[in-house]
């Protein structure tokens, strides 16, 4: 299954086209040419170069994706309905479009959340975190078993883990948190940064390789769109 991440950056002012396009229009193109139904849709609240919608798609494959947006693109109403939903100017000024599997990972999250499926909006995070080059599969462990545990007690909910294959820097994990408030994740963050296990972690990469499995990442702050709540597990439970 390929994960497919979508970035826009809105014109300035045109963040409510984008948001009413997407609501109002994009659904019956979709269901007519096939596509999967977004597994999420947000309303960037903090990250770089704001401002921004983001929503996210799950595949087949390449070839999945490349006869849905070809239907679309080449339909005279999708056309039509671009024109006069961008007015005298284009509504999106760059897309970014960020290509993702399942990291080994993501077969660990269900028992992180005990079998529970939340689906209430909170704030999202999502984080493309750099991985030192040649020791993916243990930024995947230690993900699976200190750091994803961890946020977990501290209030976070991991809604999915991902290896970027390309749209950003490789190689890199890419995540999704849910916190229930920006105050949470606060907190939170602030005590997972002294929980003994992931101080005992780092200090175990710092020696083995003199640097760590998983470094610097950007991250984003993401609020649900009310039609666009996330799917368990983004849909790949």
């Amino acid at each position: 299954m390929l994960f497919e991440v979508r970035m826009y950056h809105a014109a300035q002012g045109r963040m409510d086209d984008i948001v009413n396009r997407m609501r109002d229009e994009l659904p019956a193109m979709l269901k007519k040419h096939d596509f999967p139904w977004p597994v999420g849709q947000w309303v960037c609240a903090a990250g770089a170069r704001m401002p921004l919608y983001v929503w996210m798609l799950h595949w087949n494959d390449l070839d999945h994706r490349a006869r849905c947006f070809g239907a679309l693109y080449g339909d005279p109403e999708w056309d039509k309905i671009r024109i006069r939903t961008n007015g005298p100017r284009d509504t999106v000024v760059e897309q970014r479009i960020v290509f993702m599997r399942k990291l080994p990972c993501f077969a660990t999250l269900a028992g992180l959340r005990g079998g529970q499926i939340d689906q209430s909006p909170g704030l999202y995070e999502l984080r493309y975190q750099r991985v030192q080059y040649g020791y993916l599969p243990q930024a995947d462990r230690v993900l699976a078993e200190v750091d994803f545990p961890a946020l977990t007690r501290c209030g976070a909910r991991v809604q999915g883990a991902f290896e970027v294959m390309s749209g950003a820097p490789y190689p890199t994990a890419a995540y999704f948190l849910r916190w229930e408030s920006f105050e949470a994740r606060e907190a939170g963050l602030a005590e997972f940064e002294t929980m003994p296990e992931v101080k005992a972690a780092r200090v175990r990469e710092v020696a083995a390789i003199n640097n760590h499995f998983l470094q610097e990442f950007d991250c984003y702050l993401l609020r649900p769109t009310g039609f666009g709540i996330p799917q368990p597990q983004f849909g790949a439970g």
